[in-house]
Formats: structure tokens, sequence, C-alpha cells
């Protein structure tokens, strides 16, 4: 894996990659997952989880995102990043959550790159 990109809902349904990719797709409780490409998708991972913006009580602690998600998003790139060149994690926005756990993934596998994300 060489580059991970947090991006928009509009964004991923719009991404497309020459290269062998995959996706981690985080929406909202609610919401329908968006299309993506499969044009050299090599794998998809799929979350519920609102955005922090709302109040605490607005939201159950276990509506949230759990150290149980975090810890399955680290297993999804593990099993997949030696097989794929970029790793496309989007939300409704593409300023919050995604760019969160882009952020982090960032930090654990591509050490020493910038986490300027896209």
């Amino acid at each position: 894996m060489q580059e991970i990109l947090a991006l928009s809902r509009l964004a991923a349904q719009e991404f497309t990659s020459l290269s062998p990719w995959a996706a981690i797709q985080i929406t909202n409780l609610d919401a329908e997952w968006p299309q993506l490409s499969s044009a050299q998708r090599v794998a998809v991972v799929q979350f519920r989880f609102p955005d922090r913006h709302s109040t605490d009580t607005e939201f159950r602690q276990d509506e949230l995102f759990s150290k149980l998600q975090a810890q399955q998003i680290v297993d999804f790139v593990e099993a997949h990043s030696s097989r794929i060149d970029r790793l496309m994690v989007h939300c409704e926005q593409g300023t919050s959550r995604s760019t969160a756990v882009a952020a982090a993934l960032t930090r654990i596998f591509l050490p020493g790159e910038d986490c300027g994300l896209v």
C-alpha cells in the first residue's frame, strides 16, 4: 500500500483507480451505502456509526465508534495492504470520520508519510 485517501461520499462514488485498491466505507446509522467502482477493487469493508459532532446524549455509547471497530479496520488493512496500492476511506462529508481513520492508518501503516489527506 502506497497511499491512503480520505474522501466524501460523493467523491467516493466518483473514485476510480488504475491500480489495485480497497475501501473502508463509513456512513450514518440509517444511510444507504454509496455505489463504488468495482474496477481494480480488491476488497471493501463497511461500518455504521454517527459523526461525533452530535451531542453525547444523542447516541448511546455502543452506537459510537468502538475499540472493536478500530481493530476490525486495522485487521482489514493488514489483510489487504500487500495486495493494494491505494486505500480509500470515505464517510458522508469526508472531513471527520474518514480523515480520522485515514490519519490513524497512515501513522500505523505508512510511518513517515505526510498525513496531508486528499
